[in-house]
């Protein structure tokens, strides 16, 4: 064999080595908007490599901003299931509120389960409503993590690589940094879940207002059932604000 055509053979097969291992080494979530059942919306998860016989996939207690150690999405989430790579169940049982015990892990190829809409229970005893999740097919998402996403315990700061496919006509409007859109797909990725429980996103029919103030990009996005109230109204107060901030703090923002 030529040395040059070896050569490129060996790396070839690097190559193919590599991406086999990055795509066992981290997250991918894939979610369609467009595909809500009954209020439920759809979550599919490629998991990690397991090299555990059992494992624990959970939902966090707490999430950024909310002081509450008890925020407890897991009742929130329905129809949790298992699957190999065969497509095979595993046993996968409910041991906390927001906790699935899974057994024989190290077959583990994806995880399955259903988020219901917060939206309908707005009116009753849900003491967490800015943090959770609520769906109006067509019009409006408002996804927060820590009540969409779960993750492994133990296998928290592995990257999550997140695909969403968005409605025709609604916009991202989110803090997320190096978000890539594709038609109607949205493409995001975080190397740990503690960054990515940080960074909700609302999708809404109205594009979002974007603008930057001294060192600070801004970015309002905004849901208004009757439409009275959109994001440029809102950038009329804040803008002016934001600016005298800025110059009270000697020309950047905090």
């Amino acid at each position: 064999m030529k040395p040059h055509l070896h050569n490129l053979l060996a790396f070839a097969a690097f190559t193919l080595f590599s991406a086999t291992g990055l795509s066992q080494a981290n997250y991918t979530y894939q979610i369609d908007l467009n595909k809500i059942d009954k209020g439920l919306l759809a979550i599919k998860l490629t998991t990690p490599a397991i090299d555990q016989e059992e494992i624990d996939f959970s939902f966090p207690l707490a999430v950024p901003g909310y002081n509450s150690a008890d925020m407890q999405f897991g009742p929130m989430v329905a129809e949790l299931e298992a699957y190999d790579k065969w497509n095979m169940p595993l046993p996968a049982e409910r041991v906390k509120p927001n906790q699935w015990h899974i057994r024989n892990a190290q077959s583990l190829d994806r995880i399955e389960y259903k988020v219901r809409n917060m939206w309908k229970y707005r009116l009753q005893n849900s003491r967490y409503l800015p943090a959770e999740n609520f769906f109006i097919p067509g019009r409006a998402f408002f996804l927060n993590p820590g009540g969409l996403f779960g993750y492994v315990q133990g296998m928290e700061n592995l990257p999550f690589y997140v695909y969403i496919v968005r409605p025709k006509g609604l916009f991202a409007c989110s803090g997320i940094k190096g978000m890539q859109a594709e038609g109607y797909r949205d493409a995001f990725s975080f190397p740990s879940y503690q960054e990515l429980a940080d960074h909700p996103i609302l999708y809404t029919e109205q594009r979002p207002a974007r603008f930057q103030v001294a060192n600070t990009n801004v970015e309002i996005g905004v849901f208004s059932e009757n439409k009275i109230v959109n994001p440029q109204r809102i950038q009329k107060v804040y803008e002016p604000l934001l600016a005298r901030l800025a110059n009270y703090f000697g020309g950047d923002l905090p």
